[in-house]
């Protein structure tokens, strides 16, 4: 007897990704720290994942049947986040963490308000 193919988990929605990638960053604040706070903190690493995310996020809009169209204002939002993240330095990410994270949160918002599925 052939082997039967395990089955294919369904993808999960841009939103569901999103909760997941967002909860990380609720659960690991380092707004408001001093530079050398953050830096010992490894808020570096909390943004540069932040960024990280958002792209993968991006990707998962892509391929939603909900559309380009509808994902317009998200877009702006992550362009926003890659022109900060810049050259993703450990220095240029903690610099502007929190502008970062307070696009983040305008994201988060976006997302929660506009769920697709």
């Amino acid at each position: 007897m052939p082997a039967s193919a395990a089955p294919k988990k369904a993808a999960k929605s841009v939103a569901h990704q999103w909760e997941e990638a967002w909860g990380y960053q609720v659960a690991t604040p380092c707004q408001e720290k001093t530079e050398a706070a953050a830096e010992e903190a490894g808020c570096q690493n909390v943004t540069w994942d932040l960024v990280t995310d958002v792209r993968k996020i991006r990707k998962a809009m892509n391929a939603d049947p909900a559309g380009a169209e509808f994902y317009t204002e998200a877009y702006v939002i992550m362009d926003r986040i890659d022109t900060l993240a810049g050259d993703m330095s450990d220095a240029r990410l903690l610099e502007m963490r929190d502008m970062i994270r307070a696009e983040g949160v305008e994201l988060n918002r976006w997302i929660t308000s506009h769920p697709s599925q």
